[in-house]
């Protein structure tokens, strides 16, 4: 799918060439250059630098020991000189690389599966995830941050942990010598430098240079394996976006519009769906709590079951934070669900009196339609897409909707 992305190239290869990944925010803007406002979202606060260098026109460095006067008074003194200069906290503040973060962006990038772990007693060393290549075949992805002076011993020792058929992403593979790299293809392990072949796009995850599509096939040919020919029908859930490919053309939607419900339907071509069943998974809530409801202004039990689960959400997000590895998807479900308790409905999702079957067909109605509306905005290829869903999806308000295409049903992708 194509979009717009950039190469952090001086930001991987800062990690291996900076202690500790820590220097003072005036440091990385001069490291990173025209990187810094894509990679400033990996970088943390970490307290105020004991000392600054600062350079001036000619670019000659003077090294000034910070003196905190007071909460707002920051002074530079050199002390070879005795010159005093006023500092900003902006120019003395440390920042670190989060961690963290940099994992999560490499999973929803990479679209990767399966647990994530720090390897014990190996400094910034990460299973990340399993990235599928084909249906029989995936492969465990490692990231490696540690320094410059120890990539090929920490290699080394990851290799005695048995790793093999596996990728492992390092900050620039000038960093590890040719030998470490040779002992990992033994072991039928591609060490990849991440300065060329991981990009950042403009919703903060790690892909491939050419954009998410373009990862599984970059993995493979980095082993040696035939590309795969991207689905030309698919419907992938990113954050707060729903990625479509119809007839090979990129249509991108807010996923918030009901795009759920279509998406079940299209990944069961001919088969009516119960609209209680989609409206239940829709708003991922146990199809029992919808049982005997006589709409959702009158169901009191839903209505307690949505202002519970905003209260649990924000109690983890004011006490985890935002970089929390969940904090996205909490923010995402809760912005669903405010509207909903606003409007008094409960997980039901409809405002009027009336049986579970028909209120659950009112609801997954009313979001098939705008979700529709919303597609046919997004221009041509949406308003194609909007035009055969609106020819296929059957009994739309009714009690079981169906996707029936007049002719072979398309292979849907369906990743939600």
């Amino acid at each position: 799918m194509t979009m717009s992305a950039i190469r952090l190239r001086e930001f991987w290869r800062s990690i291996a060439a900076l202690p500790e990944d820590r220097a003072t925010w005036d440091r990385w803007v001069s490291v990173l250059g025209d990187e810094i406002e894509a990679a400033k979202h990996f970088l943390t606060k970490k307290g105020t630098a004991h000392a600054v260098r600062l350079q001036d026109e000619t670019g000659l460095e003077t090294r000034y020991r910070v003196v905190a006067h007071g909460k707002t008074d920051l002074v530079g003194i050199n002390d070879e000189t005795g010159e005093r200069i006023a500092l900003t906290f902006e120019a003395a503040q440390m920042h670190a690389v989060d961690w963290g973060r940099v994992v999560a962006a490499f999973r929803e990038g990479l679209q990767l599966s399966g647990p994530h772990r720090a390897i014990p007693d190996l400094l910034r060393t990460w299973e990340v995830g399993r990235c599928a290549l084909t249906d029989e075949r995936s492969v465990l992805v490692y990231l490696v941050g540690t320094p410059r002076d120890r990539m090929a011993g920490t290699l080394d020792r990851l290799a005695e942990t048995g790793i093999q058929d596996a990728v492992v992403l390092v900050g620039d593979t000038a960093a590890v010598n040719a030998e470490a790299i040779a002992r990992m293809r033994a072991r039928k392990v591609l060490v990849a430098g991440l300065a060329d072949t991981i990009a950042c796009d403009d919703r903060r995850r790690l892909v491939g240079v050419a954009g998410p599509e373009s990862v599984f096939g970059d993995l493979r040919a980095m082993l040696g394996l035939a590309p795969l020919e991207r689905p030309p029908y698919q419907m992938i859930h990113t954050g707060k976006r729903c990625d479509i490919v119809f007839r090979a053309q990129d249509i991108a939607v807010d996923y918030s519009v009901g795009i759920s419900a279509i998406a079940q339907l299209l990944g069961n071509p001919n088969e009516p769906r119960s609209a209680a069943a989609i409206q239940a998974m829709t708003n991922r809530v146990d199809p029992r709590l919808l049982a005997g409801s006589k709409g959702a202004k009158n169901d009191r039990q839903t209505r307690d079951e949505v202002r519970a689960r905003i209260t649990r959400l924000s109690e983890s997000m004011q006490r985890y934070g935002a970089e929390h590895i969940e904090y996205d998807r909490w923010e995402e479900e809760l912005d669903r669900l405010l509207p909903m308790a606003k409007d008094g409905d409960g997980f039901g999702g409809a405002d009027v009196q009336m049986t579970t079957e028909a209120a659950a067909g009112r609801a997954v109605g009313g979001a098939i339609t705008r979700a529709i509306k919303a597609i046919r905005k997004t221009g041509p290829a949406g308003e194609a897409l909007a035009a055969h869903l609106e020819d296929t999806i059957k009994d739309r308000t009714g009690q079981h909707p169906c996707y029936r295409p007049s002719g072979a049903a398309p292979a849907w992708v369906i990743a939600m």
